[in-house]
């Protein structure tokens, strides 16, 4: 009886734990995911800022054209980001709509006037501001990526 007993406890406490660690797992395959998706956008404003620093001092329509093309990829993942952002987690690591007000002013700043003119001049202010947006959305990447694990 006492060898049953033992059994049946050292049956529910394996179960017990295989139950917690497949918990624990998915909680952390969640996280990764989640991580390489803000690290994905990350990327794509990384190559944008590059991309703009190029465009500002020699402005062409081939760095117009991979500019746009790269903002709308960088758009596209902000969707995603924004569909999933009803998740308990994701509403932790996302306040409010902060990243998208950092994303649409970096933009805007980017490709309004005189994005796309034949002549833009953009001034020494441009490009220091340019910068300082790209290094807030950055910022606020590194402190979204930071609150997926703690």
């Amino acid at each position: 009886m006492q060898i049953l007993q033992l059994l049946l406890t050292i049956l529910i406490a394996v179960f017990i734990v295989y139950f917690i660690n497949s918990l624990v797992n998915r909680d952390l395959k969640k996280r990764d995911i989640i991580f390489d998706l803000i690290n994905t956008f990350q990327n794509g404003i990384t190559e944008i800022f590059t991309l703009g620093n190029s465009y500002i001092i020699q402005p062409d329509l081939e760095k117009e054209r991979r500019i746009k093309s790269s903002f709308k990829a960088a758009s596209i993942l902000l969707s995603v980001i924004k569909d999933i952002k009803r998740d308990e987690l994701m509403e932790k690591i996302f306040e409010d709509d902060r990243l998208v007000n950092h994303f649409f002013k970096f933009k805007i700043f980017l490709t309004d006037s005189p994005f796309g003119e034949k002549e833009p001049a953009y001034s020494e202010s441009d490009v220091n501001d340019f910068q300082h947006k790209y290094g807030i959305l950055l910022s606020y990447l590194y402190r979204c990526k930071l609150k997926i694990y703690s």
